[in-house]
């Protein structure tokens, strides 16, 4: 989830694009992004939602797993 922030916050700024940091994050969450991209519409042609529907499934997740080691 914290990768995914991080490529988020990096990607609206120009100065940590190109990287190995940048890099990394790119190739750690585009598999999560990519098939969220696809089916997400952008905001006004710019905005990219799909990060944000990758950390509330991601959530979701966790909340299950966690909900599921009490019972």
């Amino acid at each position: 989830m914290w990768a995914v922030i991080a490529r988020a916050l990096v990607s609206w700024f120009s100065f940590g694009q190109g990287t190995p940091a940048f890099n990394f994050l790119m190739r750690v969450t585009e598999p999560l992004i990519e098939p969220i991209r696809r089916h997400v519409p952008r905001l006004g042609g710019m905005i990219d939602l799909s990060p944000i529907v990758v950390i509330f499934a991601l959530i979701l997740m966790q909340s299950a797993i966690l909900n599921l080691q009490d019972l």
